[in-house]
């Protein structure tokens, strides 16, 4: 790297002596600049929430359901919105292909208070400051672990909505399928109509930033909800 920076024309150094003819790079001052840089990262806190998503991540590597229920809840009460999304995502994707799973991780009293805390984290937000990966991630959660919540993809759908602008496609559309398939396990149309016109209106306007993955599972999620917007499907198929 070094030796890259010393290349780079526009890398500034001080010459060792003030001849032309010797100059070259101070590698000692550069040196200890950069070490001194690093002992003053070093004795910066670091950001706690960081810090526990990064335990929750570690927690899920380790393949163990019951080590990252573990550490979710030795850390429930210190945790932000995205560590609670962090964790719930994680769970959902430990138990995707296991039925049994799934039922054991409703019966868990760790994963009733981790949902009352999310619910709580969307109530204490404004409605223009959710963020989008958040929502995101529990709405493919809550579909992943067919967990039939109208009140939490209420809240979700409601704070979408009002954020629309704000998602990267890729998240909108796993919202958008997220809300269909949780349709087909209840009735939360109501819930859902405002996402599903919001989005329709944004994905019009933004159609070539959307992949073709994201614009399968727009068009899957917007005819299993049997929303059909005709305007939609006219300007994919452009």
């Amino acid at each position: 790297w070094l030796k890259t920076k010393i290349r780079d024309p526009a890398f500034k150094y001080r010459p060792l002596c003030r001849s032309a003819l010797h100059a070259r790079p101070c590698l000692y001052g550069f040196i200890s600049m950069m070490r001194s840089r690093q002992r003053r990262r070093g004795s910066q806190p670091s950001n706690p929430n960081r810090v526990i998503n990064t335990k929750i991540i570690q927690a899920f590597d380790t393949g163990d359901v019951n080590h990252l229920l573990a550490t979710t809840s030795g850390y429930l009460q210190q945790m932000n919105l995205v560590n609670l999304t962090t964790a719930l995502h994680r769970l959902a994707k430990m138990s995707t292909a296991n039925s049994q799973s799934q039922a054991a991780l409703f019966k868990n009293p760790v994963f009733k208070d981790l949902l009352q805390a999310v619910l709580t984290a969307l109530d204490d937000l404004e409605s223009d400051e959710a963020p989008a990966q958040s929502l995101s991630n529990i709405a493919w959660s809550a579909a992943t672990l067919h967990l039939a919540r109208q009140d939490l993809i209420k809240k979700v759908s409601a704070l979408a909505a009002a954020n629309v602008s704000s998602f990267q496609p890729f998240e909108l559309s796993t919202l958008l399928w997220a809300c269909a398939k949780l349709g087909t396990m209840m009735e939360i149309s109501d819930c859902t109509e405002a996402i599903f016109e919001v989005a329709a209106d944004h994905i019009i306007a933004q159609v070539r930033t959307f992949g073709f993955r994201c614009l399968a599972n727009v068009l899957w999620a917007f005819s299993t909800a049997k929303r059909y917007a005709a305007p939609l499907y006219h300007r994919i198929a452009a």
